[in-house]
C-alpha cells in the first residue's frame, strides 16, 4: 500500500510533527531584529551628528549673549582672589543658631584656626530668597558674654562683619548677654576708648552656645555680586582691673554667588532638557539654568557601568559596531556648587564627555567663553547620541526578547497542542472495546476553543452511535421476543391443521391472527424507517398552529368518542416553521399514546401557549403516571410502558415516542413528559422555535 500524496509505503512514510512546523515558522521572525540592527546603524550617525552640530550653534550663541552682558568682571575673577561663595538654598534656612539646615549645602565652610590658642572660626554663606545667611561657628574653650554693668559697648566675645558693597562701606558688632537673637549694632566709629554704635534692624541675628565654643547665624539683604565681606572674631579677656578686647581669626574675601543678570541672559537659550552652567576663571559656578528634569526620565538611557551584564555587553557591541566611542576619559564639572579646579577647566578648545545626572545619561559640552570663564551645556534630550543609542539598543534588545519569548511560547503551544491531538486520537481509537462497547470519554470536553468542539462533536457522535448500537441490539432482542410468539402460532397451527381434526378452522384462525400480527410488526418498523427518512426529505413552510389544532380537534372527537377533549389555543395566531404531515403524525403518535393510558371517559386538553421566541403545546391527559425508571429515556426507542394484557392485540415496540422526538428534533424543537403535578396523569410538552409577523 502507498500513500497518494508522498508516493511512498505508508508504512515508510516520513512527516513533520507540529512542534517542528512552528518552530521554523517562528524562526522566520529572527530576521526582524537584523534588519533593525542595519537601518537604526545610518540613523545613529545621522542623528548623533546633527545633535552635536546643534549644541555648538548654541554654545556659540550662549557666548555671544555673555559677552553683551554688564557682569562679566564676574567671569574673570583671578583664581588667587579670596572668595566668600555663597551657595543657593533650595530649601528654607531658620534663622535659630543650628546648622542642622546647611547640611545640604555642598559648599564648604572657610576656616580660620590659631592652634596656639586652640582657637578657631569657620564661616559659610549661603543665598536664600535675596538674602544672604552667614553662619560662623567659633572654637573657644572659654566664653566672655557681654555685661552692660561695665558701662562699655563690648565687655564679652563677639565678631565684627565688615561689608564693602560699591562705594558704602559698613561694619557691625555682634555681642550679647546669652543666648538667643542678638541686635546687629552698627559701628560708627571704633576709635577711643569705646565703640560708638547705633542698632540696626536690616540684619538680624542668633547667637547659639556649642559645646566648644558659640555659633551665630545672620540674616540680611543680598548684596551686589564681588562685595568685599570680612568676617573679625572679637576675644575679650578679662582682669580685675580692665577689658581688653583683641581681634583673632580675621576671614575676608569678595562675595560671589548665582547671578540672575547672567540667568535671565540665557534663559532663552535653555529649553526643557537642557542645562547650562557658567564658571568664572577661578572655577565657581556664577549660573546654572537646569532644565534637564522638565522632560521625562529616558528609562531607556543605558549607562554601561552601572547596566547589567547582558545590557552593558550588548551596549558595548552596538558601540563597536557603530563605531561611535564615549568620552568618559575627559573631565567632567562636577554635578555639585563645589569650586572647579582650575587644572580640570578646558582653556583653549572645547571638549565633550558623558556621565550620568539625575538619574540621566546626559552629553556635556565644555568650551571657554571669550570674556573668560567657561560654559558647560549638557543634554538629555533623545535627539542626543547617547540616549539615542541607548534607546537603540534597548530596541534591539526588546526585539530579541520578544522572538526568543515567541519561540518559547510556539514550541510549548505546540507541544501543549500535540498532546491534545495525541490525546483524542487514542481516546476515538480506543473508543470501540474489545466486547463490542463504545466509550465516549474524550478528553478536552470542557475547552472553549476548537478543540473542544472537536472533542465535544466526537463525543456526541460516540454517543449517538452507542445509542444506536443499543437501539439496534435491543431491536434485534424485542424483534425476537416479538416475532417468536406469533411465529411459534403459526407454526403449531399449522402442524395441527396438517394432522386433521375437527378444529382445523380454529387453527387457521389463529394463524391467520399470528400473520396479521406479524404484518404490524413489519409495518411498525417500515413507518419508522420512513418517518426518519421524511425528517430529511420534507418541505418546511410557515404554519399556524392555532388553525390547525382548531381544524383537527374535531377529528379526535370522532375518532375517540369515549373520550372528552379540551382545546385551549388563544384568540392570536401562532406561526411556526414546520411540515404540517410530520406536525400531524407527531400529534397522532401522542394523541393515541394520550387515550391508551387514559381511562375510558377520561379527560383530554390541549393547550397552546407562546413567549416572545417559542410556542408550547400541552398536551395532558387522565390516567396512570410514568414510573420514575423509565422518565428520563421515554422518548427512546425500544422504551415502553404498557401492560401486556392492555396491548396483546396489538405489538408495541415503543416507538411511538421515539418517531415523536424524531419530528420535533427536526423542527429544532424539545419534547419532554412529566407527571402532572395533581398527580392523577401525565402531561406531554412540545416547544418549537415561534415566527413573529
Amino acid at each position: 500500500t502507498r500513500c497518494v500524496c508522498c508516493r511512498l509505503p505508508l508504512g515508510r512514510r516520513r512527516f513533520v510533527k507540529l512542534r517542528t512546523q512552528l518552530l521554523l515558522a517562528g524562526l522566520l521572525v529572527l530576521a526582524l531584529p537584523m534588519a533593525t540592527w542595519l537601518y537604526v546603524k545610518e540613523l545613529y550617525d545621522v542623528l548623533r551628528e546633527s545633535g552635536m552640530r546643534e549644541m555648538a550653534v548654541r554654545a556659540e550663541v550662549v557666548d555671544a549673549l555673555v559677552a553683551r552682558t554688564a557682569v562679566t568682571d564676574l567671569l574673570k575673577v583671578d583664581e588667587d582672589t579670596p572668595v566668600f561663595y555663597a551657595e543657593t538654598s533650595e530649601q528654607a534656612l531658620v534663622l535659630d543658631g543650628f546648622d542642622e539646615d546647611w547640611t545640604h549645602l555642598d559648599q564648604p565652610a572657610a576656616v580660620a584656626s590659631d592652634d596656639r590658642l586652640a582657637t578657631g572660626m569657620s564661616v559659610r554663606m549661603s543665598v536664600s530668597g535675596k538674602r544672604l545667611y552667614v553662619f560662623v561657628r567659633v572654637k573657644d574653650d572659654q566664653v566672655e558674654l557681654h555685661n552692660p554693668n561695665l558701662g562699655r559697648v563690648v565687655t564679652g566675645d563677639g565678631l565684627v562683619l565688615s561689608l564693602e558693597d560699591g562705594m558704602q562701606q559698613s561694619q557691625y558688632v555682634f555681642r550679647t548677654l546669652a543666648p538667643g537673637r542678638v541686635s546687629a549694632l552698627r559701628i560708627i566709629d571704633r576709635g577711643g576708648a569705646d565703640w560708638r554704635v547705633i542698632p540696626d534692624n536690616g540684619i538680624q541675628a542668633f547667637w547659639q552656645m556649642t559645646p566648644d565654643g558659640y555659633a551665630v547665624e545672620m540674616r540680611m539683604s543680598l548684596p551686589s555680586p564681588l562685595s568685599t565681606l570680612s568676617v573679625e572674631r572679637l576675644n575679650v579677656a578679662r582682669s580685675e582691673t580692665a577689658v581688653l578686647p583683641s581681634f583673632q581669626n580675621v576671614l575676608s574675601g569678595r562675595l560671589i554667588y548665582l547671578s540672575d543678570t547672567l540667568g535671565a541672559a540665557v534663559a532663552s537659550l535653555v529649553p526643557p532638557g537642557l542645562r547650562l552652567r557658567l564658571y568664572n576663571e577661578a572655577g565657581w559656578l556664577v549660573s546654572d539654568h537646569n532644565r534637564l528634569s522638565e522632560v521625562p526620565v529616558d528609562s531607556r538611557a543605558i549607562d554601561p557601568r552601572t547596566a547589567d551584564l547582558p545590557t552593558a555587553l550588548l551596549y558595548r557591541l552596538f558601540v563597536l559596531m557603530t563605531g561611535s566611542r564615549d568620552d568618559t576619559d575627559q573631565t567632567i564639572a562636577p554635578d555639585s556648587t563645589e569650586r572647579w579646579t582650575v587644572e580640570s577647566m578646558p582653556h583653549s578648545s572645547p571638549r565633550s564627555g558623558r556621565y550620568r545626572a539625575q538619574g540621566r545619561l546626559v552629553l556635556a559640552l565644555q568650551q571657554p567663553l571669550s570674556t573668560g570663564g567657561v560654559m558647560v551645556l549638557e543634554a538629555g534630550d533623545e535627539s542626543i547620541s547617547a540616549v539615542v543609542s541607548s534607546t537603540l539598543v534597548r530596541l534591539f534588545a526588546v526585539l530579541m526578547a520578544i522572538v526568543l519569548t515567541l519561540l518559547l511560547v510556539l514550541m510549548f503551544y505546540a507541544g501543549w497542542i500535540s498532546r491534545r491531538i495525541s490525546a483524542i486520537g487514542t481516546a476515538t481509537r480506543d473508543a470501540l472495546q474489545v466486547d463490542g462497547r463504545i466509550e465516549t470519554a474524550i478528553p478536552d470536553q470542557t475547552r472553549r476553543d476548537e478543540l473542544g468542539d472537536l472533542s465535544r462533536n466526537i463525543t456526541t457522535l460516540l454517543g449517538r452511535l452507542r445509542r444506536y448500537t443499543d437501539y439496534l441490539q435491543s431491536l434485534s432482542a424485542r424483534l425476537t421476543h416479538e416475532l417468536r410468539t406469533p411465529l411459534a402460532v403459526v407454526a403449531t397451527s399449522l402442524e395441527s391443521c396438517e394432522q386433521g381434526g375437527e378444529r382445523t378452522d380454529i387453527y387457521l384462525q389463529r394463524a391467520s391472527q399470528a400473520t396479521r400480527r406479524l404484518q404490524s410488526i413489519i409495518r411498525a418498523m417500515s413507518e419508522s424507517t420512513r418517518l426518519e427518512q421524511m425528517t430529511r426529505d420534507a418541505q418546511f413552510g410557515l404554519v399556524d398552529l392555532r388553525d390547525w389544532l382548531a381544524a383537527v380537534e374535531p377529528v379526535y372527537r370522532d375518532l375517540y368518542p369515549h373520550r372528552d377533549f379540551c382545546l385551549d389555543v388563544g384568540e392570536s395566531p401562532v406561526y411556526v416553521e414546520g411540515c404540517a404531515d410530520l406536525l400531524q403524525q407527531m400529534l397522532d403518535k401522542l394523541m393515541a399514546n394520550a387515550v391508551d393510558f387514559s381511562d375510558e371517559g377520561g379527560c383530554i386538553s390541549l393547550h397552546l401557549a407562546q413567549s416572545s421566541n417559542t410556542a408550547t403545546l400541552v398536551l395532558s391527559n387522565d390516567g396512570g403516571l410514568i414510573a420514575d425508571e423509565i422518565a428520563s429515556s421515554l422518548f427512546e426507542p425500544m422504551v415502553s410502558q404498557r401492560d401486556e394484557p392492555r396491548t396483546s392485540s396489538e405489538p408495541h415496540l415503543g416507538l411511538g415516542l421515539y418517531i415523536v422526538k424524531l419530528i420535533v428534533s427536526a423542527h429544532g424543537g424539545e419534547v419532554w413528559a412529566q407527571n402532572r403535578e395533581d398527580g392523577r396523569g401525565v402531561q406531554v410538552a412540545v416547544s418549537l422555535p415561534r415566527l413573529s409577523r
